[in-house]
């Protein structure tokens, strides 16, 4: 404690070790009013002790302590040497430890050590060497040596020396180099010639069809011309040979002259092919397709479709039960094509059933011709002088009126003969002895009403008073042979039959009729089924 009076002061104070004595002198005489902070004394008394907690607390008492240590700082230094080396201590460790951190770090230091060592060093290499000797050299040779490029040339020159110096000068020379002169490269018109290409490839796959017998695979479509209406709706080939495409919508496609070929695309379109034989592609839609003049190949696709093939041998592909074919009379001799049962419009003469599924044709009034497919197929012949081709399959034929040719190729085959059939051919080959043909008479023919003939190696079978039938090469081999004849009243004669009633006459060029005793002998007697 300390008391301060004017005039006189006096007060107790503790030192260092617990002792008290009074400080500087015991009773003071002072002028005026003399202060002496008491937290001063006993804080730095006990900072040897508390070190730790004394660095904690350090930073908020420091202002009042730095305030008030001026005016006491000499009887404080004369008096207590010691705590001012542990004070000194106290307040630089801290400040040092930040201060080193963030300087030492040596990142800035390395970087630019190593950049200014490399770079000095082969600057003053190449400098002396090129200098005397580049002046003369470089400024003739450069200049005509790259216009005919012979790089031939400076290797002689620059052998140790000038290496370094070409590598500074074509630097610049590459920028006026020809390399930018290819901007004639710009010559990708050969680009838009392989896009006709892949359309050309495309009419290729398209128009390699079997089903265009005059046609085959087309090499060369022509003009190509991809769908772009005109204000009406319509799309128009040139005079020459074009391969056409129209939109999604409902076209009218112009061919013209050339022989086209039309793809119509989506919608229901009309397409016109004009003259010189055209290929029609309806494609999807109800189509509506006009071949013109020429052998023109029709194939309406998708939907009910009408196709009219105009004048020339043309052909139809049909693939639904509601497309139409239109021909009128004295227009060519046309086919159609078709994957369904048909039966052939007016004024169409020739028949031909695709795939291998059982299918039937029949003809018409005309002079057709009906080939069948893999399967087994019912082939009529209707009027007129027909000629009906079964292929494979157990197929059943019957030509109808006229004079007709039947050809049932290899399976178990039935042919048909009526009175009023007119003068038919059978040709039967197959050598495969497994298979049974069969020859049908109907609308009451008996045994009794035909007469048989040997024609050199034909069989010729005469019905009633106009109409016969002939089987080719009936003795030239079995292969050619019918196995059985049913007869109306239900009678059945096999091939043995036939030779032994044609033997007993000793037959050759006439005809032998059958009497009923024969007939009955022959059936009982030879076993026939």
């Amino acid at each position: 404690m300390t008391h301060s009076f004017k005039g006189f002061s006096g007060g107790k104070s503790y030192g260092w070790g617990g002792k008290g004595h009074y400080g500087w002198g015991g009773k003071d005489k002072g002028i005026g009013n003399w202060y002496c902070p008491p937290v001063i004394p006993p804080i730095i008394g006990f900072v040897p002790k508390p070190l730790p907690p004394i660095i904690g607390f350090i930073p908020k008492p420091l202002p009042p302590i730095i305030g008030f240590v001026p005016k006491p700082k000499p009887p404080i230094i004369g008096l207590f040497p010691k705590p001012k080396p542990p004070i000194i201590e106290l307040f630089p460790k801290p400040k040092p430890h930040p201060k080193p951190e963030p300087k030492p770090e040596p990142k800035p230091e390395p970087k630019p050590e190593p950049k200014p060592e490399p770079k000095p060093e082969p600057k003053p290499e190449p400098k002396p060497e090129p200098k005397p000797e580049p002046k003369p050299e470089p400024k003739p040779e450069p200049k005509p040596e790259p216009k005919p490029e012979p790089k031939p040339e400076p290797k002689p020159e620059p052998k140790p020396e000038p290496k370094p110096e070409p590598k500074p000068e074509p630097k610049p020379e590459p920028k006026p180099e020809p390399k930018p002169e290819p901007k004639p490269e710009p010559k990708p018109e050969p680009k838009p010639e392989p896009k006709p290409k892949d359309d050309c490839i495309d009419c290729k796959d398209n128009n390699a069809n079997p089903d265009n017998s005059f046609g085959g695979i087309d090499k060369n479509p022509g003009n190509i011309i991809k769908g772009t209406p005109n204000e009406i709706g319509q799309i128009h080939g040139t005079e020459k040979k074009d391969t056409i495409y129209g939109t999604d919508k409902a076209d009218k496609i112009y061919g013209h002259a050339g022989a086209d070929v039309i793809y119509g695309g989506a919608g229901d379109d009309i397409i016109y092919g004009n003259d010189n034989g055209d290929t029609l592609y309806g494609q999807s839609g109800n189509d509506t397709l006009y071949g013109g003049t020429g052998n023109d190949y029709l194939n309406g696709g998708e939907g009910n479709d009408i196709m009219y093939g105009g004048l020339g041998n043309d052909v139809y592909l049909v693939e639904q039960k509601g497309d139409c074919v239109v021909e009128h009379a004295n227009e060519g001799t046309d086919t159609v094509r078709t994957y369904i049962d048909y039966e052939l419009p007016d004024n169409v003469e020739n028949l031909i059933l695709m795939g291998t599924a059982n299918l039937n044709g029949t003809g018409n009034s005309l002079n057709n011709e009906i080939i069948g497919n893999g399967g087994n197929n019912e082939l009529r012949g209707m009027d007129g002088d027909d000629r009906l081709i079964g292929k494979g399959g157990g197929d059943w034929l019957d030509g109808g009126a006229g004079n007709d040719y039947l050809e049932g190729g290899v399976g178990n085959d039935t042919y048909v003969f009526n009175k009023g059939y007119g003068h038919d051919v059978i040709c039967d080959y197959d050598t495969d002895p497994c298979n049974h043909d069969v020859l049908e008479f109907w609308q009451g023919l008996q045994i009794s009403d035909l007469s048989f003939a040997r024609s050199g190696n034909d069989l010729t079978i005469k019905a009633g008073g106009q109409d016969s039938l002939t089987v080719s090469n009936w003795f030239e081999s079995a292969a050619y042979r019918i196995e059985e004849f049913k007869f109306d009243d239900g009678t059945v004669w096999n091939s043995t039959a036939i030779d032994k009633v044609l033997n007993s006459y000793g037959i050759d060029t006439s005809y032998a009729s059958v009497s009923q005793d024969q007939i009955t002998q022959q059936t009982q007697t030879q076993g026939i089924i």
